[in-house]
């Protein structure tokens, strides 16, 4: 009698509540509090961060101007987009400037084919207002007065630096994309850019 019976030993996977009733292993398992599991999220991959849209203005006058302008950038961050592309325009000029700088009416204009890379980089300071700026650098036909002569004037090929510092309005569109609404300034301008004035407004669109 000293010795107790098999049957009468207790089970060590299994334990018994107060009232010393055998509680199930499974239900022992629920009952103890569960480690919490970490998740790690995969940084977003390259292409998730580039976007692909472009510029397009037009303005008509004395100094008519089409200009068209595909771009790629990268967001660095939310708030900050890197970027570069290329620039098209076509540009019909009525107008040339004499030896003095003023302007001389022409009644035949000329055309002129600008084209060239830009890089660009801008800054979201709210959702809705950005600021930037776009280095260019354009190859064009400038017009010199020449005074007696028919033409009033002779073209010469050459390559400009354009320098606009840029802010305006962005509406965003899905994670990563916007429509942009703003004003350039070109504090390089002068007789013979490629623009017809300093200032030069512009509509983008990006995805």
């Amino acid at each position: 009698m000293a010795q107790v019976p098999e049957r009468f030993k207790k089970n060590p996977e299994s334990s018994q509540d107060e009232g010393g009733e055998e509680v199930p292993e499974e239900e022992q398992r629920e009952s103890q509090p569960q480690p919490q599991k970490t998740v790690v999220t995969d940084p977003p991959k390259f292409w998730d961060k580039v976007i692909f849209g472009g510029n397009a203005s037009a303005s008509f006058g004395s100094f008519t101007l089409i200009y068209l302008s595909p771009t790629i950038g990268y967001k660095v961050r939310d708030d900050l987009i890197l970027g570069g592309g290329f620039i098209y325009q076509y540009a019909r000029i009525s107008q040339v400037y004499n030896s003095n700088g003023a302007f001389i009416r022409l009644d035949d204009p000329y055309e002129n084919q600008v084209y060239g890379p830009k890089v660009l980089v801008n800054y979201f300071a709210t959702d809705f207002l950005y600021v930037g700026t776009q280095f260019e650098y354009l190859n064009h036909d400038v017009a010199f007065y020449n005074p007696g002569g028919n033409p009033l004037y002779f073209l010469e090929n050459q390559w400009t630096p354009v320098l606009f510092l840029e802010a305006g309005y962005a509406e965003p569109i899905g994670n990563r994309g916007y429509i942009q609404i703003g004003l350039r300034y070109n504090v390089l301008h002068d007789f013979d850019s490629p623009y017809g004035s300093s200032w030069f407004p512009v509509i983008g669109f990006f995805f």
